[in-house]
């Protein structure tokens, strides 16, 4: 696992893979996106997808613990 993920997830669907992944800070996954190792990724992920976009979202509110009824 890179410094600064604290997990991710793949999402499976018919027509899309969606990847979803928390990192402590934006320049952890900045350090991710400028690695070596992913670049030695990228060639296998371009051959996955005639698409490639992503959304950066920052949580507002830190969920917290589940509270079953």
């Amino acid at each position: 696992m890179e410094v600064g993920c604290r997990g991710t997830e793949l999402l499976v669907g018919a027509e899309e893979l969606v990847v979803l992944a928390e990192w402590d800070e934006p320049s952890d996954y900045q350090s991710w996106v400028e690695s070596p190792v992913r670049a030695r990724w990228g060639p296998a992920i371009d051959a996955l997808s005639d698409t490639r976009h992503g959304d950066i979202y920052r949580l507002a509110q830190v969920p917290g613990p589940r509270i079953e009824g």
